[in-house]
C-alpha cells in the first residue's frame, strides 16, 4: 500500500498474499484503494476484496448498485471471469458460510442477510430470479396461508443446504431443486405448486387476474415448466445456454431465500414535459456502487465498505481472461474502508468516520429510493405484476430490441383507486424522441441521408473496422445509454 512515484508501483491493495494484507488492513481499521486494471497483474481486485469480505460469518451483505449482471460461471471456462473475481463466487461464498448458528440468530431477531438495490438488471438470470422472488414473497405476504407455507418452504430449503454441507453437495444443486416441478413435495414453493399457485393469490386493486395469469404462466414457461407460452407479453427465452442459466437463477433466487433477503429496483426516471412545440424529457439514472458487509468474526465483530465505480458485473468487479487478447476488463477504482462493529443499524457519532459515512449512505439510498420486489421479513408495498415485468425487462443490445407487445384489454373496473400521477414510462419517452434522436446521431456521426433505423444504429457496434468512433467501438451498453 505503497506509492513508487517513478511509476512502477501504485496504493492499491496488492494481490500478492492478498488475504494476509486484507486481514491486517480490517485489524488495523484502515482503509484503501482497490483497483481493477487489465495491465496491473498484481492489484487485487474488487471481486477478490469482496471476496475475502464475504468470508464469514457474514451477518449482513448489501449492494447498491446501478447496473446488475449476475451470471453463474461456477467453473473457469474461456471468455469468462475466472473464480476469484466472479461475482457469484461472492454468493458461494456467502452461501457456504452462513453457519446454522448465525442463520439462527438472524431470524428470531426478523432481519434480513441480505439486501439488494439495482438501478437495471443486465441479465437474463438476474431478471427471472427477481421475478420469482416477486411472487414468492407477493405469496408470502397476501396468500392467506402464504406465511406458513412459506415458512415451511424455506425450512425444508435450510435443511436441505445443510445436509448438502456434511454431503459435500454442491450449493447450486440444492438451489436448482428449488426450480423443479418435483423439488419439494414435502414443502412446496410457488414453482412446485405450478398453476394452481394463483389460485391462492389475490389479484392487487385494478389488477385483472388474467394478467397475472399470463405473467405467471410466462415465467413457468420460461423455466420449461408449462409447455404452451402465453400471448401478448414479452417472454425470455434462456437459448441454448439453458442449463447454466438455470444454474445462475437458482444460484440468485436461493441466495435470497437462504438469507431472507430484500430486493428493490430503480429503474431510471423520465420526466416529459410540453412547452409549445418543444418536448423537453429528462431522464435519471440510479448509478451509484455501495457495497456493505457486516462481518461476524468472533469477538470482533466489524464492517467492510467498497465505494467506488464496480458495478455487480464480471468486467466491473474483475478481471475476464479470453484465449486471445489475455487479460480483459474496466478499469475501476473504489475505496475500501473496515470500521468496528456492524454499521448498518449503528447511531454514527457527530463526525464518524468515512467508512461509517458511506455504510449511513448506503442505508440512506436503500430506504428511500426504488420499489420493492419482496422482502422476507417484513411485508411491503407490491406493484402490479405488468409493473414489475415491465421494468424487470432483461437488458437486450438496441439491435436486438423488439417493441413491446400491445396489452390486452382486461376493462378493468370502471372505478379503479385514484392513484398519483405515474411518470412517463420509459418506452413513452424513446417513442416521442426516437425520430430527433435518430436524426441528431446520423448528423454527428456524419452518415448521409439523415435519420437512420435502429437496426442499423446496432450494427455500428458490429461492424469490423469503424472509423467513427477514431478507430474504437463503443459497447453496446454504452450506445444504448447514449440513445435513451
Amino acid at each position: 500500500m505503497t506509492a513508487d512515484h517513478a511509476g512502477a508501483a501504485h496504493p492499491s491493495l496488492a494481490l500478492s498474499n492478498a488475504e494476509v494484507a486484507f486481514d491486517a488492513l480490517v485489524q488495523a481499521r484502515e482503509s484503501a484503494i482497490v483497483l481493477n486494471h487489465p495491465g496491473a497483474d498484481e492489484v487485487m481486485t474488487a471481486g477478490r476484496a469482496l471476496l475475502l469480505a464475504a468470508k464469514g460469518p457474514v451477518r449482513g451483505f448489501t449492494a447498491v448498485v446501478g447496473y446488475f449482471h449476475h451470471y453463474a460461471t461456477l467453473a473457469p471456462t474461456p471468455g469468462h471471469a475466472p473464480r476469484d473475481d466472479d461475482p457469484a463466487q461472492v454468493l458461494l461464498t456467502l452461501l457456504h458460510d452462513s453457519t446454522p448458528a448465525w442463520r439462527e440468530d438472524l431470524d428470531h431477531a426478523r432481519q434480513p442477510g441480505v439486501r439488494l438495490l439495482a438501478g437495471l438488471l443486465c441479465s437474463k438470470a438476474a431478471t427471472v430470479a427477481a421475478r420469482l422472488w416477486y411472487w414468492l414473497c407477493r405469496w408470502r405476504w397476501s396468500a392467506p396461508e402464504g406465511q406458513d407455507m412459506s415458512d415451511a418452504h424455506r425450512a425444508a430449503f435450510l435443511a436441505r443446504v445443510a445436509k448438502a454441507e456434511r454431503a459435500e453437495v454442491r450449493f447450486v444443486d440444492v438451489c436448482l431443486e428449488l426450480l423443479n416441478a418435483d423439488g419439494f413435495a414435502e414443502a412446496p414453493g410457488p414453482l412446485q405448486l405450478g398453476e394452481g399457485f394463483l389460485a391462492m393469490l389475490p389479484p392487487l386493486a385494478s389488477e385483472h387476474p388474467g394478467e397475472i395469469s399470463r405473467r405467471w404462466r410466462g415465467t413457468l414457461h420460461t423455466l420449461g415448466l408449462h409447455d404452451e407460452a402465453p400471448e401478448g407479453i414479452n417472454l425470455i427465452a434462456l437459448g441454448e445456454d439453458m442449463a447454466r442459466q438455470r444454474e445462475a437463477i437458482a444460484l440468485l433466487y436461493g441466495f435470497l431465500l437462504l438469507r431472507g433477503g430484500e430486493f428493490k429496483i430503480a429503474p431510471g426516471h423520465s420526466v416529459v414535459t410540453q412547452q409549445g412545440e418543444r418536448t423537453t424529457a429528462t431522464i435519471a439514472t440510479f448509478h451509484p456502487k455501495i457495497y456493505v458487509i457486516e462481518r461476524d468474526a468472533a469477538d470482533d465483530p466489524h464492517t467492510v465498505a467498497i465505494v467506488g465505480s464496480n458495478n455487480w458485473s464480471a468486467r466491473a468487479l474483475g478481471m475476464t481472461w479470453t484465449r486471445d487478447h489475455g487479460r480483459l476488463g474496466n478499469v475501476e477504482v473504489a475505496t475500501l474502508h473496515a470500521l468496528d462493529g456492524h454499521a448498518w443499524d449503528a447511531t454514527p457519532d457527530d463526525a464518524p468516520p468515512l467508512g461509517m459515512q458511506a455504510v449511513q449512505t448506503a442505508r440512506y439510498i436503500f430506504e428511500r429510493t426504488g420499489a420493492w420486489l419482496g422482502a422476507w421479513w417484513h411485508p411491503q408495498p407490491f406493484e402490479t405484476a405488468r409493473r414489475v415485468y415491465t421494468e424487470l425487462a432483461a437488458y437486450t443490445p438496441p439491435a436486438q430490441r423488439e417493441a413491446p407487445a400491445p396489452e390486452e384489454d382486461f376493462n378493468p373496473p370502471s372505478d379503479p383507486p385514484s392513484d398519483p400521477p405515474a411518470q412517463a414510462p420509459m418506452s413513452e419517452v424513446l417513442a416521442t424522441l426516437a425520430s430527433p434522436l435518430q436524426q441528431m446521431l446520423a448528423e454527428l456521426l456524419g452518415l448521409s441521408g439523415g435519420a437512420m433505423s435502429l437496426d442499423a444504429l446496432g450494427r455500428l457496434t458490429t461492424a469490423p473496422d469503424s472509423r467513427l468512433y477514431g478507430g474504437r467501438r463503443p459497447s453496446r451498453y454504452q450506445l444504448d445509454g447514449a440513445l435513451r
